[in-house]
């Protein structure tokens, strides 16, 4: 369960990196 976590935030971060990055 806590490598599924680990994942999922880890998704989250790359799609704020994606967001920012299309910002720019």
């Amino acid at each position: 369960m806590e490598i599924l976590i680990l994942s999922n935030e880890e998704q989250d971060r790359n799609l704020f990196i994606s967001c920012l990055s299309a910002d720019k």
